[in-house]
């Protein structure tokens, strides 16, 4: 916290709580979103301002490895960082990740307590762009990949910039 109020000062912190397919969707949105509120908790106990933090629930809707095993189940229950200058950037990001249905936007009220303040529709990817890496750009900026397809460039607002603490998106 101390790292973040020093080097990103005024910028947006969305964390987003997941979780492995066990159980049904209605469980794991909830135990998302109070492992999500969790952390957003900690982050304010640690001095960060509570108006700079959101949260997003995804449940089960962004795995990142097979939940037919208990390695697979067990890398899907994360807790997940964005930062930009912006909420709407962040959630340009949690729209790309895929998934389906949308998620819900969460911030800490007065009492400590979550509160919505909307929602995000969430994109599925198309298979080839699930099971395949996006290539690399050559020259200067080759670390960062190409767009994945369906990317329109309206989804980040303007003012958006990559995080240094997070890979950068591409737009």
């Amino acid at each position: 916290s101390d790292r973040i109020r020093r080097d990103a000062p005024g910028w947006h912190l969305t964390v987003l709580g997941h979780t492995d397919a066990t159980g049904s969707d209605a469980y794991n949105m909830d135990l998302s979103r109070r492992r999500a509120a969790k952390v957003l908790r900690a982050l304010v106990d640690r001095g960060l301002d509570p108006s700079q933090l959101s949260a997003v629930a995804i449940g089960k809707r962004q795995p990142i490895a097979d939940n037919r095993t208990e390695a697979g189940r067990a890398r899907n229950r994360r807790v997940e960082f964005l930062m930009s200058r912006c909420l709407e950037a962040n959630l340009g990001v949690v729209r790309q990740n895929g998934g389906t249905g949308s998620a819900q936007v969460l911030r800490l009220d007065q009492d400590y307590q979550l509160a919505s303040i909307g929602s995000v529709a969430l994109h599925p990817l198309t298979p080839a762009a699930a099971a395949t890496p996006a290539p690399l750009r050559a020259g200067p900026s080759a670390a960062r990949p190409l767009p994945p397809a369906g990317y329109q460039p309206n989804m980040l607002a303007p003012e958006a910039q990559p995080s240094p603490l997070r890979a950068p998106v591409p737009y």
